[in-house]
């Protein structure tokens, strides 16, 4: 977080007109370095000592992701109107520079075994700037310049719609497209413009723009969207007195009570929102990115409660937005900021069972995102509370035991981090989850595992012998006897299907008065 001093001074600088706030914005949210231009010091810190500021060095660098670096941002920016309509525009412009800014690089994790597709940082980078994209539409002094000077941002909007239209990206069959997502969700925000102004005839010169695209898109919820923005500008709204007349149907009393005041409402729009996706309602499933981005929305809620129904609707999505989905709940899980709550620990808990649950539906696509979920657990069994280190290598176990074969060499980074916690650490109920994960690790590699685990068999049965003979604790015990079972079993069969070997036998047909002979 910036200090207010340090804040002060930074406001001051970006007022200066000769400063290139798009620049500064590169570099603090991207580390996008222009020519010419310093890079941030991550190894200086100040020390304030009344009217004195001291600036000292420090041996230790600090490394912040593009999630606190956005949120610095936006805090920044909040201290002038004008700074905050110029970080609007920007990451406006961050959306439609794709190439630039989003696309994916060819960097490698470090679990990053054989040549399987990993999330990066770009994907993180597209989460962050939607998500402030959302946060500064809803700003009121965003809203009230746009309603008092509109010409630059529709201006703005128009160019984009313009270039969609020509280039034909709104035909794209494949709407989970980055960039199939990156212009509805533009669209999106042209809708909560328009929604949240009370003149909307500045707005009307995109008319003819979003009729075509209207026309030519074939995408029924994108249609849908933009049909809602025509109405509107075309004075209809979609409020006549037919359509009040009509019954609403649970989808939209679900939208509706997502949108009230009452925050048992709101939960209970959440938890009806994810039922009817679940259920793959004709009318919720039409309107899938629509709802990804409430659920979205709704985890930025200080209450747990609406924070976990959002979390559970993110999951009844899962096996429709995977990748958006799994980066969102490993981030939320990894970037932990509600530790200050009463239910923290709980809630940080549930994150990972939903993972787990997420990871089950996807049936063979699963594989796909071993690495990211295998380093969201791995960091997890290191969290200081012994709590969360059980809960996540629970869910390593799992994870471990679903994938199976799947896993190819990353076991090995799963049975160094199992084995440090079964030597050195002193929580009897992380050392228990331990030895499961070796139980459940074993159960999903099967015959697989001599192939897998040739050269760390010897080692692994030594673990286990070790702690069936002389440790204390009968869970422990219990838990060894099990996965030298399952080793056992898994070795018998490994050589007796290479034994069973199938017995040929030739018939020659006998001549004149011959017996038959057998080979």
């Amino acid at each position: 977080m910036i200090s207010t001093e340090l804040q002060d001074i930074l406001v001051n600088y970006l007022e200066f007109q000769e400063v290139d706030k798009n620049q500064f914005f590169d570099l603090f949210l991207f580390n996008i370095i222009p020519k010419g231009t310093r890079t941030f010091r991550n190894d200086v810190y100040l020390e304030c000592n009344g009217e004195e500021v001291i600036v000292k060095t420090s041996n230790i660098k600090t490394t912040l992701d593009v999630n606190t670096k956005g949120d610095s941002l936006v805090k920044l920016c909040n201290a002038k109107t004008s700074l905050s309509i110029n970080l609007f525009v920007y990451l406006l412009n961050v959306l439609t520079n794709y190439d630039n800014y989003l696309k994916p690089n060819n960097k490698q994790d470090l679990l990053e075994i054989e040549d399987e597709f990993v999330l990066d940082e770009a994907i993180h980078r597209k989460l962050v700037v939607y998500r402030l994209l959302s946060e500064l539409a809803e700003d009121r002094s965003i809203q009230s310049h746009i309603q008092e000077n509109p010409s630059d941002i529709v201006k703005y909007l128009q160019n984009v719609l313009q270039k969609t239209l020509d280039s034909g990206l709104h035909k794209i069959e494949d709407c989970d497209s980055e960039r199939f997502q990156t212009i509805f969700t533009l669209v999106m925000i042209l809708q909560a413009l328009i929604m949240n102004s009370d003149r909307h005839d500045h707005f009307r010169c995109l008319l003819d723009i979003l009729n075509s695209i209207f026309r030519e898109s074939t995408n029924l919820e994108f249609r849908n969207l933009l049909k809602s923005i025509i109405d509107v500008l075309e004075g209809s709204g979609g409020k006549t007195k037919d359509s009040k007349s009509k019954s609403k149907s649970e989808f939209q009393k679900a939208l509706d009570d997502v949108c009230d005041t009452l925050l048992p409402v709101r939960g209970h729009g959440l938890m009806t929102l994810t039922k009817l996706i679940e259920e793959r309602d004709p009318e919720a499933m039409e309107r899938k990115n629509y709802i990804l981005n409430i659920f979205q929305q709704n985890l930025k809620d200080s209450d747990s409660f609406i924070y976990l129904s959002s979390i559970n609707g993110l999951a009844a999505m899962g096996n429709i937005f995977p990748d958006v989905v799994l980066n969102i709940l490993t981030e939320e899980c990894l970037d932990f900021t509600r530790k200050d709550t009463e239910d923290s620990l709980e809630v940080r808990m549930k994150i990972g069972e939903v993972l787990v649950k997420v990871t089950k539906t996807l049936g063979e696509i699963a594989p796909k995102y071993k690495s990211l979920l295998l380093n969201t657990f791995l960091v997890g069994a290191k969290d200081e509370n012994e709590m969360i280190r059980t809960s996540s290598l629970s869910n390593l176990g799992e994870i471990c035991r679903v994938l199976g074969y799947k896993l190819g060499s990353i076991v090995v980074e799963v049975l160094v981090c199992v084995h440090a916690i079964i030597t050195t650490d002193k929580a009897v109920m992380a050392r228990r989850a331990a030895v499961t994960v070796i139980r459940q690790l074993l159960a999903g590699l099967e015959v697989e595992m001599v192939t897998f685990l040739k050269e760390h068999i010897l080692e692994v049965y030594r673990t286990l012998k070790s702690i069936y003979e002389s440790d204390k604790d009968d869970v422990m015990r219990l838990q060894a006897q099990l996965a030298l079972e399952e080793l056992n079993a898994n070795v018998k069969e490994f050589l007796l299907a290479g034994s069973r070997l199938q017995t040929n036998k030739t018939f020659v047909l006998p001549e004149a008065n011959d017996d038959i002979r057998m080979f």
